[in-house]
Order: C-alpha cells, then structure tokens, then sequence
C-alpha cells in the first residue's frame, strides 16, 4: 500500500486490479484520484483494452488524450524522483565531517600544532663550499612537492612502528612518485631516433616503440597504484593505520606546489583511490578534509577571473577525496585492492574536458558499470537479445545500491522480485545472486582474483521471486515474461505435457513480439502451424496484455519458478512421515517456489522431464511450515531444518547443504508474501 495524495491510498484487489480509498470518507475510486477519471479495463471475451469515465460512464476503444497527457505527466514526476534518488546513491554529504587546520597535524607542539610529523622530516643538513654542514629548520609550508627521494617516513608514528612499516613507508612514496610522473622511468625509443632522410619502415618502427613505452609507463603507473593499495591491506593493525595516515599525508605533500598539472591531477587521483580503500584514522580525518576543503573554495588559483580547467578537475577529485573517506570510514577498508580497470577509469576521466561553468567540486563519478536485463528472445547461449543498464559506481557503492538505481533505470516499480546475480557468458544466465552488502567493485575485483581476470563476467538483474507483479508495472511484466520464455526453453524447471497449452503459449508470444497475425506476415520457422491458428484469434490484444495472459497460464503450473538445490537427507534426525521408511538415496532435491517447497528424488542440473514424469516425495506448503533453522556442524555443509505439522504434533525434517543461507533466504521471503496474502 502506498500513499498516492494526501488522504487516498492504493490497494489491489483479488483480480489484480489497483484501485484507490479516501482515508477518512472510505470513498473508493478505480481511478487515479484528481487524474483524468479514464480506467483502463480488458474485455474478457477478446483480450482488448477499453477505456471507461469513471463519473460519466463514457467507454471508447481509443485511448484518451487526457489519459495521455496524465500517463505523460506521471512519467516526467517518476523521471524526477529517479535521478534524485540515483543523486542519493552516489553523492555523499560530508558537512557533518568536522575539517582542522592541515598545519597543525605538523606543527609541534609548543607552536599549537600536534607534533606528528617526524622530527628528521622537519631539517634539513646544508652544505655550503668551505663551510660546515648546517641543520636549518624547515617549515611546514617548505614542505611541498619534490623530485626527490625520501629516506625516512614523513610522520612520527610511522617512524617509530619498527622496520616493516618504515620500509614499507619509503617505498611508497617512490610508488607514488612512480604514479605521478615524478620518477623517471627509461624510454626504451629515447635512445633511437629518426634522421630526416629514414625511411618511412624505420619511421613505423620507431612510433611502434613510443606506443609500446607509453604503454609501459601506463603499467608502471598502475601496477604502482596497486602496490600502494596492497601494502595498506597487507599490514594489519595496529602498524597498519600508522602506514594509512602516512600514504595520505605523503600524497598530499605531493600535491602541495607540485608545477605540473598533470602530475597534479594524477595525485589527486591516487589520494581519490587511497581514500576509497583505507580509512585515514579518526584523528587524520578532519585534517584530510580541510585539505579538500581549501580546494573546493579557491575558484581563482591562477589570479584569472574564471577558474580554470585544472581547478574544476582539481577541485572535482578533492570532493571525491571528501565522499570516499566520509563512506570508507562508515563501511570499513575495501576487501579486494582496486582493480587495474577501475585505476584506468579515473585516469581516462581525468584526460577528459571538463565542461564550462559546471560548479567547483562536482564530483568526479570514477566509473559506469553495466547491467544485463535478461531479455532473452531465444538463444541458447546466454547471449540473446538483451538490453543492457549503465550506472555510475564508486568505491562505497553496495550491490543494494547498484540494485535500487538498476530498478529505477529500467522502470521496474517493484524491485523486491528482482535481484542482482554474477553470471558469465555461455552459462545461460543462471548464476548466483549477489549479497546485497557487498561492495560493487570489491565483487569484481573478487572475480578478477578467483579466474585470472574475470572474463565474460556479468551483473544481471533477473527475477528473483517469482511472484505475479503488478499488471501496470510494464517494465515488470515484459521482465518476467522474458524470463518465463527463457526458463522453459531451457528446462529450467518441469512443465506440463500439454500440446495445446504450447500452442497458445507460443501463441501469446507471437502476439506479444509481433501483434496481430497478418497473412503477408514472414515468420519464418519461428511460429508452428498449430500456434498460427491459435494466434489469429489473439487479434486485438496489445503486447502488455499479451504477456500478461502468458504469465497466467505458466504461473499457474505446479513448479513454476523453482529453484533447484541437492541436498543431503539426514534420515537419522528427520521425523516427518514422508521420511520414516525412505529407503532412497540420501542426496534429494529442495525444488522452492511461491507455492510451496517440494522434496523430490534425483539431483539439480539435471535435465528435467515433464511435471508428471518427476518424482515428488513431499511437499510443504507455507501454512504448514512453523519454522526453518540453520546451524553449524561438523563437516563443511550447514545444517538446515524444515519444521512442519503442528505446534502439538511437530515434525521435522533435516539437510546437509552447503546452500543453507540460499535456501533460508529464499523460503522466508515466500513465506512473508504468503503471510501478507493471506493474513
């Protein structure tokens, strides 16, 4: 139920059909309250829409111009309340974030400051011709960008942590210079060159060498990204938080006076990584964001009226730096290193033109993952015709939140019966669904380690739950009867044996792909001579109520939308009746769907015969369930208990599985849709 004005709310009733109650008056309406007063219905003997006035009573075939204009309008308000809250999802308010004085982490204490930097940091020996050697202090503001190696940490603590860490330390900031540019790294085509009389092969010769150590140099930048990144989740605490605040304060060090812009921009970069990886310590944190803070306020750096385009970009990474530390800080360090593609995204986007007057600290967005809406239209290797969703993501961005901006990208109002799945091509789209904390790009950084670089790796939004959406959730049902096409022709599931239900279904496809039957049509092999005649009398229908037709008939089968897990029967612990003289084999099948839960003979992936032909052993309807539990054991497989009966007769029956956490997930969210159902 959800509010649609001030005092109605939207209820549906047995049939499906959505209709709308007056709080207070309990006034009841079909229409959209303060809309055009048009309903749209279906007449049951030609499967056509038609459009009926709720106060006159007028009904015509023709849709009307105000419902229209009305559908119009409901569509630009869902379009506004899509990108604020995809504005939601990837922005992060960091005003709550208190910001101190950067000088003050450095200066000692007797000057006010915390004293953190280390004290060999903080001289440095002159050496004059024919004089002594002279130690002279040098302040924080001398301590800027330089070409030059370090030979010690930058701060105390990272001083004093032992070897590992001080080691670990140095070479760091030689990464980081490797990262910026500072470091020179040898062209391999430096030492050849072209004369004006080479011919046009040494010529050739010679570019191929420069793209080659361009391309080398662009591995040393990332592989040393990498290495910074490995370092901060290699070392564990307490060491590990002395080295975090140390590559945050190193970077910035870098990026303090540094005279060329693209060395510049490239540290503001690496700052952006690092703060999406490892949190800077609670006490660095103010200091880190007074940092980005002095860079989002400057609009004139160059003494110009107009801020340049390297204060946009610069200014753009230092509100990243602010949103990725604010949320790493709430979620904890990142549990895989960033990804080399996700390192080159940033990169590009910052070879890119900032647009004109776009405002000072508009985040940079680092990367747009794709999305596979299952949209299958019948071939067998998972490829298909299938649409694919772009969104933005970041280093803090959760499946969830991947999920609830796919959801509104592809229109789909209910988003409960979707979930995301990592799947892979060639696999037919089954896949394994997603944990919804999981970080986005830590999931593909998983996939990355698990198979040597993740290749025809895919996030795809499929249905989940298969229960009846709303028939006025377009996107929803074109969803699901996709996915219904798909299961059946790859026997995802047991079907009837039923000649004349195939050819209506491939009937109401037809009509669903290509609306009415007409004579001249060219349908190739693709509709058989039984479906044909089926079809001709679908004329009239639309695509939506095509597809809705469809999901009728296959929704009412007895395994519709199962999900299939082998698991171990535990005859010695199992009390249900079914089980007590079973003397089959121990591994069954849990089949799982909005009916109820099935346990059958036989094991999972394997191809399955008509519903008829399949061996059912139990079945447990919702109703009957009291319970389920998970628990531990002995072995690697989990424990997993349905509890059945009555609470004065209970019986049980009991699993081995290494699926338990699937198998509970899946059984409470059909028995909650039940409960609400029917309770």
């Amino acid at each position: 139920m959800a509010s649609i004005a001030a005092q109605w709310d939207e209820h549906v009733d047995g049939s499906g059909r959505t209709y709308f109650v007056h709080r207070e008056t309990r006034e009841t309406s079909w229409a959209v309250p303060g809309g055009s007063g048009w309903v749209e219905l279906f007449d049951p003997s030609s499967g056509r829409p038609y459009f009926v006035h709720e106060k006159t009573r007028t009904t015509t075939w023709e849709r009307p111009a105000a419902l229209q204009e009305e559908e119009v309008k409901q569509e630009e308000e869902a379009a506004a309340t899509k990108a604020g809250i995809i504005r939601s999802l990837t922005r992060v308010d960091v005003g709550d974030v208190a910001v101190a004085p950067f000088a003050q982490w450095a200066q000692p204490a007797s000057e006010g400051g915390l004293g953190k930097w280390n004290p060999a940091c903080l001289t440095l020996v002159v050496h004059r011709p024919g004089r002594a050697p002279q130690q002279q202090d040098v302040l924080l503001t001398h301590l800027k960008h330089t070409k030059r190696r370090i030979l010690t940490p930058l701060l105390k603590t990272s001083a004093e942590a032992g070897g590992t860490v001080r080691d670990a330390a140095v070479r760091t900031f030689q990464n980081i210079m490797v990262f910026m540019g500072d470091l020179g790294i040898k062209d391999s085509s430096s030492s050849s060159s072209s004369s004006s009389s080479s011919s046009s092969s040494s010529s050739s010769s010679s570019g191929e060498k420069a793209t080659t150590a361009a391309a080398a140099r662009s591995n040393d930048r990332i592989g040393a990204a990498q290495e910074i990144m490995n370092s901060l989740l290699g070392l564990s605490m307490p060491h590990g938080s002395a080295l975090h605040d140390e590559i945050f304060c190193q970077i910035i060090r870098q990026t303090n006076g540094n005279p060329d812009p693209v060395s510049t921009r490239r540290g503001w970069a690496l700052l952006a990584h690092a703060a999406g990886t490892i949190p800077p310590t609670p006490e660095f944190l103010p200091f880190l964001m007074y940092w980005c803070e002095q860079h989002l306020v400057s609009t004139n750096r160059n003494g110009k009226d107009e801020p340049s385009e390297q204060d946009y970009v610069v200014a753009a990474l230092a509100k990243s730096v602010q949103m990725r530390a604010k949320r790493i800080v709430d979620q904890g360090p990142r549990a895989h290193c960033p990804t080399a593609q996700e390192i080159e995204a940033l990169t590009y986007t910052l070879d890119t033109p900032r647009p004109k007057g776009q405002p000072i600290g508009q985040p940079i967005t680092q990367m747009q993952m794709q999305v596979h809406l299952i949209l299958w239209q019948g071939d067998s290797s998972g490829g298909g015709n299938s649409t694919v969703v772009a969104v933005p993501v970041d280093s803090w961005t959760t499946v969830k939140d991947m999920h609830q901006m796919v959801t509104l990208e592809a229109n789909v109002k209910d988003g409960g019966l979707f979930a995301l799945y990592a799947g892979m091509v060639g696999d037919n789209y089954e896949g394994e669904v997603l944990d919804g904390d999981c970080r986005v790009l830590d999931v593909v950084a998983h996939w990355q380690d698990s198979d040597g670089g993740g290749s025809g790796r895919l996030f795809i939004y499929k249905v989940h739950l298969y229960l009846y959406p709303d028939r006025k959730d377009n996107a929803a049902v074109d969803l699901f009867f996709r996915q219904g096409m798909y299961d059946i022709a790859n026997t995802r599931y047991p079907v009837p044996d039923d000649t004349y239900c195939a050819a209506m279904l491939a009937a109401l496809q037809a009509q669903a792909q290509f609306g009415d039957y007409a004579e001249d049509g060219d349908f190739g092999e693709e509709v058989s001579a039984e479906a044909l005649e089926v079809w001709k009398t679908f004329a009239g229908n639309t695509p939506r109520h095509a597809k809705a037709r469809y999901l009728d008939i296959i929704q009412a089968w007895k395994f519709y939308g199962s999900k299939f897990f082998t698991v171990e029967l535990q005859k010695d612990k199992t009390t249900c009746d079914e089980f007590t003289d079973y003397g089959g084999d121990d591994e069954v099948v849990l089949a799982i769907n909005a009916r109820c839960v099935f346990v059958m003979s036989g094991r999972a992936g394997a191809p399955f015969q008509s519903q008829e032909d399949t061996n059912v052993l139990a079945e447990f309807r919702y109703e009957s369930i009291l319970a389920t539990g998970l628990g531990g054991t002995d072995r690697k497989m989990s424990s997993f208990v349905i509890n059945t009966g009555n609470l004065h007769d209970p019986r049980k029956v009991c699993f081995l599985t290494e699926c338990g956490k699937d198998i509970q997930n899946l059984i409470l969210a059909y028995r909650r849709d039940h409960n609400s159902r029917f309770h």
